[in-house]
C-alpha cells in the first residue's frame, strides 16, 4: 500500500507510514498558513508568463547593457537576457515537477 504524501522543505514525500484507507493515498499540507499546491502553481505560471514578455519587450538589445551576479550554479556575471531566460526556466523546472508529483499521487490514488 502506498505512504501519505507530506510537503516538506519545498517537496513532496512519501512517507514511510502506510495509508489507513485501503486504495486511498492521504495527502497532507504540512505547512499550514502558506499556499497550497495550486496557489503555487498558479504563481509559478504567472511569473513565467510575466518573464516572458520581459524577454518579449527588450527586443532591441538593451538587455546587455547590465548585468548581475548569480551565485547558483556559480554562473557570475549574466546579462539581463539570460538572467530572465534562466527565470523562465527554472520556473518551468518548477512547473513540470508540480505535474509530476500530481500524476503520481494520482496514479497511487487511482
Amino acid at each position: 500500500m502506498p505512504g501519505a504524501w507530506t510537503w516538506t522543505s519545498a517537496v513532496w514525500t512519501r512517507s514511510r507510514r502506510t495509508a489507513r484507507s485501503a486504495g486511498s493515498v492521504p495527502l497532507t499540507w504540512s505547512r499550514r498558513g502558506e499556499k497550497s499546491p495550486e496557489e503555487v502553481r498558479v504563481l509559478l505560471q504567472e511569473q513565467f508568463r510575466e518573464c516572458a514578455a520581459c524577454l518579449e519587450q527588450l527586443k532591441k538589445g538593451e538587455g546587455t547593457l547590465y548585468t548581475t551576479m548569480m551565485s547558483v550554479n556559480n554562473l557570475g556575471k549574466i546579462d539581463v537576457y539570460q538572467y530572465l531566460y534562466f527565470l523562465c526556466l527554472h520556473a518551468e523546472r518548477h512547473l513540470g515537477q508540480l505535474q509530476r508529483v500530481e500524476a503520481e499521487y494520482l496514479a497511487a490514488a487511482g
